[in-house]
């Protein structure tokens, strides 16, 4: 059986923002998606994927940073070794890399 696939519109009226919001996200990586042509799709389970995220993050922002942090899941390769790592409003937890140039 196939996956359904929505739209960046369809997308929009379930997280309840905009869908040039959502097109933003796709860009910059911050939610999931595939591209077909110039149109984006969305599969449901990278939406309840970004949402579990965001409900990560928002657990380390509401923390108390006087006592222990709440765990972060890394994923199976573990905190990155050598990166820092820091919040940008409105995207999350980013890994800074080395800039070339």
């Amino acid at each position: 059986m196939a996956e359904s696939l929505l739209t960046p519109e369809r997308a929009a009226q379930l997280l309840a923002v905009r869908p040039k919001t959502i097109r933003e996200w796709l860009k910059r990586g911050r939610l999931k998606g595939v591209r077909a042509g110039r149109l984006w799709r969305i599969r449901e389970r990278d939406i309840e994927a970004f949402l579990a995220t965001e409900k990560e993050t928002q657990a380390w922002l509401d923390a108390d940073t006087g006592g222990p942090l709440p765990p972060y899941d890394w994923g199976p390769s573990g905190p990155p070794k050598g990166h820092p790592v820091r919040y940008i409003s409105g995207v999350g937890l980013t890994i800074e890399r080395k800039r070339r140039g």
